[in-house]
């Protein structure tokens, strides 16, 4: 019953790479090329496969003839291998597929119509491939259907393919000057827009990225303010409002994010992967021990949160009526036990915390001044999000009081060695949550 986070895009992007697109171009190609069968050889076996079928239907195919039984097995095969070729190329198409769209999009102002098809595609490639369903059995109806599949596949292929070569041919590179300029600097950043957004909608984003740079300057971490931001239009999931991709050091922001307490966490803390992995080299060790010392926190709060009484009513968010009957201790925390009103037979499991959170009663980190746990549901996914996490709260002036002398130590060396000098935290909290008063919830 867990919800993905706003902020948050599978972890998998941070393998990619940005450059050059025609060099992903000349990748992906060769990809396709190792996808390529014979049409001639398509073509003969499903002609092959309807002329046993009809064969068979009219009583006239002799089942004694070698010559007959060796050319339906081999037009069987091109049939299986085909639907291998789907089944296994779609995977192999995935990175050199979303590295070409997605580097498109990064150097190259494009026409209306081609930069949406390009979108597309990027959308097309950051899915997981599923293999296609055969309804039919084995036999000739299944391999002609498994030919069916594979030409479908390959006709999409093939576009993605002239897509890419026409959208390189006529795209233009982004520039910062002239009648034309998809590039604008904001502070320490320059935004590039990607998607043709009028100036209302990158202002947004502007607002977005200047209380972002004030928040991290005064926090002492302004090293991670620099480079390019791709602002784009919704190229994953809906709920995607940032990604940072690892592998290239770029940020990407969602135009539509708007300047709320919520969008300026996405970015901090896509941000916060980058001050990781850019400015605390060989300290990974150190950033799952700050984890597993968080995780002991958590265990403490479980411990003195209200549990809901056994035979207490909780309405789920699709308005089933569950009661609560026990508790069982899990990896991920307390579980809260529960049957279906309707139908007791009916059980089911929710974490306390998913629990508490649907009635209203979430982490009070801002209320409580000694707060302990992690900051949010999600920095329990891993030690990289719980620092991604803590960073943006931290430069928000939001992170526990009890947590920040772990935190600098780690982000810092220590308070004697913050860049912004000893004994800064107090003064630092407050600047941060004044620049915070004037931000909607």
């Amino acid at each position: 019953m867990a919800l993905v986070p706003e902020r948050v895009m599978a972890r998998y992007l941070e393998a990619a790479l940005i450059g050059d697109p025609k060099e992903f171009l000349e990748r992906y190609a060769k990809v396709v090329e190792g996808l390529e069968i014979d049409p001639k050889h398509l073509g003969a076996a499903k002609v092959y496969c309807k002329f046993y079928a009809d064969a068979v239907q009219a009583g006239n195919w002799d089942f004694k003839d070698k010559s007959d039984q060796a050319a339906l097995r081999a037009a069987e095969d091109v049939g299986y291998r085909a639907y291998a070729l789907v089944a296994h190329g779609s995977k192999r198409l995935l990175d050199s597929g979303h590295q070409l769209f997605l580097s498109i999009l990064q150097t190259m102002a494009l026409p209306t119509a081609l930069r949406k098809k390009v979108e597309m595609a990027i959308r097309v490639y950051l899915k997981q491939p599923s293999r296609p369903r055969i309804k039919s059995q084995p036999g000739v109806s299944r391999a002609i259907q498994q030919i069916d599949v594979y030409l479908k596949f390959m006709e999409g292929v093939h576009g993605h393919l002239d897509l890419a070569k026409k959208a390189i041919a006529q795209g233009k590179e982004h520039a910062e000057e002239g009648p034309t300029a998809t590039k604008v600097r904001v502070g320490s950043f320059t935004l590039v827009n990607t998607g043709g957004f009028d100036a209302k909608t990158m202002a947004d984003v502007v607002e977005v990225m200047k209380k972002a740079e004030t928040l991290l300057q005064s926090s002492g971490v302004g090293q991670v303010c620099y480079g390019e931001v791709q602002v784009t239009n919704t190229i994953h999931k809906a709920n995607v409002l940032a990604f940072y991709l690892i592998a290239n050091d770029e940020l990407f922001v969602r135009a539509n994010i708007k300047s709320t307490t919520d969008s300026l966490r996405t970015v901090l803390h896509e941000l916060g992967h980058r001050y990781e992995h850019k400015f605390l080299p060989g300290k990974k060790r150190d950033v799952e021990h700050l984890y597993y010392l968080i995780s002991g926190q958590e265990r403490d709060h479980q411990k003195k949160q209200d549990k809901p009484p056994p035979g207490e009513i909780w309405v789920s968010p699709k308005g089933k009526k569950y009661r609560v009957t026990g508790y069982l201790p899990g990896r991920a925390g307390l579980q809260v036990l529960m049957t279906q009103e309707d139908e007791p037979t009916m059980q089911a499991r929710i974490s306390l915390e998913g629990y508490l959170a649907a009635k209203g009663q979430n982490r009070n980190v801002d209320e409580e001044p000694d707060y302990k746990g992690f900051v949010t549901d999600y920095a329990k996914e891993s030690p990289a999000e719980n620092f991604a996490e803590m960073f943006a709260y931290y430069c928000q002036g939001r992170l526990p009081v009890l947590q920040s002398v772990a935190f600098e130590e780690l982000a810092f060396g220590g308070g004697s060695s913050h860049p912004l000098g000893q004994s800064i935290f107090a003064a630092r909290r407050t600047f941060a949550r004044w620049v915070m008063a004037g931000i909607p919830q």
